[in-house]
């Protein structure tokens, strides 16, 4: 990796942890829950270091939001939520541009993370397998992350969340993967999730 690459790269994550500790702190987590699905599925090696960068980064667009529209309690409007629609489509801008890499599967993964299995999701209709494996992982795991630490709304237990997934198997997420981490060692998820 090039010294211009790395040094990109720590400044982003420096960058990122001053502007948004919150981001910062989401994004640790779903990256080492991200990875721990993968494993459980039987990513190769190369495909966990790319899981994990990903993941890592998969909300970095997020940190030109202005935090009123980001961390509002209430329902965004119609204009809000297409700013936030966007942060997949500004995160892949910043990595080509500011972070330099040019792996497409990294950078596939942060523009797709929002997509749904049904097509239903953003920034366009990719649906199914289309969608690229590791956006597909970083989807799950992002959710997880999300119900267990909601600051407006009441968490999920361990359980819940595994009844979510598999209730959302095949319309939100790929099928496949909840089916392999349904028995997913509870402690360990509530350690990586801190929760």
């Amino acid at each position: 990796m090039a010294l211009q690459v790395k040094e990109n790269i720590f400044y982003s994550l420096s960058n990122m942890k001053d502007h948004n500790h919150q981001i910062y702190m989401h994004s640790i987590k779903v990256a080492d829950m991200a990875v721990h699905i993968g494993q459980k599925c039987g990513l190769t090696q190369c495909e966990l270091i790319e899981l994990h960068f990903g993941a890592f980064f998969h909300d970095i667009g997020k940190l030109g939001i202005p935090p009123e529209i980001l961390y509002k309690p209430e329902s965004l409007t119609e204009s809000e939520w297409e700013i936030i629609k966007k942060h997949p489509i500004q995160g892949r801008e910043i990595l080509e541009n500011k972070i330099c890499t040019s792996n497409e599967n990294i950078l596939d993964a942060v523009f797709y993370h929002h997509a749904r299995y049904d097509g239903e999701g953003y920034p366009d209709d990719i649906n199914g397998e289309d969608i690229p494996t590791l956006a597909r992982f970083i989807a799950v795991a992002d959710a997880m992350e999300a119900m267990v630490s909601r600051p407006y709304k009441a968490t999920f237990t361990y359980k819940q969340v595994i009844r979510e997934l598999k209730d959302c198997a095949g319309t939100q997420f790929d099928p496949n993967i909840i089916k392999n981490i349904e028995d997913m060692n509870p402690h360990k998820v509530r350690r990586i999730l801190k929760f």
